[in-house]
């Protein structure tokens, strides 16, 4: 800060970048400025000065425009009527008023000047503009083809998990048919196992039936064999006893 008021001391004038510090402004609203008033400021060879005058204007063309917020017709009228702005403190000299107030042809001249290379500039923010519109376009085409991507993987998924749960439902019901089947092989397996018994059981009584009957037969058998050996019946291997009289022919004699 010290070097710059020296240097505005020293030389009586400000550079645009002082201009905008002081006034808080930007340099690209400072430098539409002097394309719309060519009063302010002068251009001493490829740069622009501003006396005490020119920094009084652009601190009215602030007030007007950004505090009072009124357009560029309005903010031009109320100039005119104002009459051109002067600073607290006149110049000391004539011809610094001289130096500091260029002809109009002088004026114009720089304001075409200052209007091609604001339109040079114009042009250069457009092409960065349009550089940057299709830098973003691009990745914005890319992020599109990405978003695509992943909603066809999601798709995809969606698809696969839809066929999973398809196939754990297939899965399940099978599961149930099986255990449906199974208790119903369980079931007639235990019923066949019931009848099985109760037949065994039946066999069983038949055969100790058979074995009784075949006890009593086999007794029976023994007890006419044994009955039969008492009647006189001859027994294998034994010759039958001759009746009496047998020898002698003679005929038993009747009581």
């Amino acid at each position: 800060m010290a070097q710059q008021a020296g240097r505005t001391s020293r030389q009586g004038v400000l550079r645009p970048q002082q201009v905008c510090a002081r006034l808080e402004i930007q340099p690209y609203q400072l430098k539409f400025w002097e394309t719309e008033f060519p009063q302010l400021g002068r251009l001493v060879g490829p740069k622009r000065e501003y006396d005490a005058r020119a920094v009084a204007l652009a601190g009215r063309i602030r007030a007007l425009l950004l505090d009072e917020r009124l357009n560029l017709d309005e903010a031009r009228a109320r100039l005119g009527k104002a009459g051109p702005a002067r600073s607290g403190a006149a110049p000391s000299r004539r011809g610094d008023e001289t130096s500091a107030a260029p002809s109009s042809q002088g004026k114009d001249g720089d304001s075409s000047a200052h209007v091609r290379k604001l339109e040079q500039a114009l042009a250069e923010a457009r092409a960065a503009l349009d550089e940057q519109a299709r830098r973003h376009e691009k990745e914005l085409e890319q992020f599109r083809t990405s978003l695509d991507a992943a909603k066809a993987r999601l798709r995809t998924a969606e698809q696969e998990a839809a066929q999973s749960r398809e196939a754990l439902a297939d899965a399940r019901r099978e599961i149930r048919s099986l255990r449906s089947r199974l208790g119903q092989a369980d079931r007639r397996a235990a019923a066949i196992g019931r009848v099985a018994e109760e037949e065994l059981d039946a066999v069983g009584e038949g055969v100790r039936a058979l074995e009784s009957d075949l006890a009593e037969l086999l007794l029976a058998m023994s007890r006419r064999v044994r009955g039969s050996d008492g009647a006189g019946q001859p027994v294998r291997g034994r010759p039958a006893p001759e009746a009496p009289g047998a020898q002698t022919g003679a005929q038993p004699v009747s009581e």
